[in-house]
């Protein structure tokens, strides 16, 4: 029982809110549902699993009351994770495309190669050497996809970090069906400026970003960040001549620029600025902040980003941008002048208790899964949390931030083999990234955080449906 500063004992109970015949609340101040309630069948007064009610506090002299707001949450019911490796700094997975295996890209330059139809383990499938990175910086291989023609071609892009530049490279694949290192080439390189004065001793740059893709129109996707402090290089995201805090479209089968060895790449006819002078012809949007993910969807190219703002500067507002064939050429803010056109973002959630501040797109599901289908998913891996929506609920020009959790943590998942990683050396459910295959199969790998920077280790978990 609580007491007040004069020793009088504090007692609680409901006073009002749309739904508070639903609770049962002690005096002392234990609050439970009076049913337990079911996620598939909100019983709440909006019918959207938020539940409201007042409570009040009195010590007999005097009350105060609170309005208080219970969300449930969701969790896969009918999925089974199963751990199938583990990485050192790991910070990428993406699907070989025309099969069944996986790639995951660990910080420094070495990428494995999984095909749960095959042996069942991990082949070491290329390494690249003179890679620099640390764990917590954002330093070395940051991102991998595979050509749209992988099955044929062995084709596989790898997006790095150095010092100063991002480098998109390209491999190719021998007869032994492994990585060829002898045929790397760079496709593109975007100078990164030199870090400029830190605004205090806590605050951290706005990251290279790494988001990439390929669409359903074969042109390769990129999504950068402006790498640098957001108070000297916001505006970095503005500049029509910076490749810098864009969304870039290139063309990878061909080469418009044989004399420059920075640009192995052509322009794709529809890009806003193909054939200007006087700005960058591969942006296709301007305005992003450290997108770190894209996938699309029915609905369109969906890029996840985090965003700092000025009173957080080691913390994020994770949020995520659409963008559609008519949306070429348009603002998403970053760096924007006051009074600009810009474009919201479709999701933009607070940072908080169950907020960690990054966003990580999964991508559209389509499998058999009936609690994920149709859904976008996505997650925060700073939290541990993966979340969805239904695609039905985004739209341009609405912006959600109220979003349903569908795995807290890894611990929702049944871990097959009793092989979960020791709780002690990893947060459960911190994920770094995740990848939806094409039978419908869920990929999320897990990496070491302790809620201010990622660590070394990491797993590679596979969700099988049931």
């Amino acid at each position: 029982m609580a007491n007040d500063p004069e020793g009088r004992p504090i007692t609680f109970s409901i006073v009002g809110g749309a739904d508070a015949a639903l609770f049962t609340l002690t005096a002392d101040g234990k609050l439970t549902f009076k049913t337990a309630p079911d996620f598939e069948a909100p019983a709440d007064a909006n019918r959207d699993n938020i539940y409201q009610i007042q409570i009040a506090a009195s010590d007999g002299a005097k009350e105060a009351v609170l309005a208080l707001s219970v969300q449930v949450m969701n969790i896969f019911e009918s999925t089974t994770a199963k751990q199938i490796g583990a990485y050192d700094a790991p910070v990428a997975i993406a699907s070989a495309r025309g099969s069944s295996t996986v790639f995951v890209a660990e910080q420094n330059g070495r990428i494995y190669a999984y095909d749960p139809t095959g042996s069942g383990t991990n082949q070491l499938y290329l390494t690249i050497p003179g890679i620099s990175f640390a764990p917590a910086v954002e330093r070395g291989v940051i991102n991998i996809v595979s050509a749209p023609n992988y099955a044929q071609s062995g084709t596989l892009y790898v997006l790095i970090a150095t010092a100063n530049e991002l480098q998109l490279r390209r491999y190719g694949r021998t007869t032994s069906g492994v990585g060829d290192l002898a045929s790397e080439e760079i496709v593109m390189r975007i100078a990164i400026p030199a870090p400029a004065p830190r605004i205090n001793a806590s605050s951290d740059p706005d990251g290279p970003g790494g988001a990439l893709e390929f669409g359903p129109d074969g042109f390769l996707y990129i999504g950068t960040g402006t790498a640098g402090y957001a108070a000297f290089h916001a505006t970095s995201a503005q500049d029509l001549q910076s490749l810098r805090g864009k969304l870039l479209r290139i063309d990878v089968s061909r080469d418009d620029f044989p004399g420059d060895a920075a640009r192995n790449y052509a322009i794709p006819a529809g890009n806003p600025y193909a054939g200007s002078s006087t700005a960058a012809p591969e942006i296709m949007a301007i305005g992003l902040q450290h997108p770190q993910s894209m996938a699309f969807t029915d609905l369109g190219l969906i890029v996840g980003m985090s965003t700092r703002p000025n009173n957080l500067p080691r913390c994020c507002s994770p949020k995520a941008i659409l963008f559609r064939p008519q949306d070429t050429g348009a603002n998403y803010g970053y760096g924007a002048a006051a009074g600009a056109t810009v474009i919201s973002p479709i999701i933009h959630m607070a940072i908080g208790a169950n907020i960690g501040g990054y966003m990580q797109i999964v991508g559209a599901y389509h499998g058999t899964d009936p609690d994920l289908a149709d859904r976008l998913l996505f997650s925060d891996p700073a939290y541990g949390a993966t979340f969805s929506v239904p695609l039905g609920r985004i739209a341009q020009g609405t912006t959600l931030t109220q979003i349903e959790s569908r795995i807290p943590t890894i611990e929702g998942f049944r871990i097959e083999g009793g092989l979960a990683p020791n709780p002690s050396t990893i947060g459960l459910g911190d994920y770094r990234d995740f990848a939806v295959m094409d039978d419908g199969s869920i990929y999320m790998l897990q990496r070491e955080f302790d809620g201010v920077e990622f660590g070394p280790r990491g797993f590679l978990f596979y969700a099988l449906t049931q």
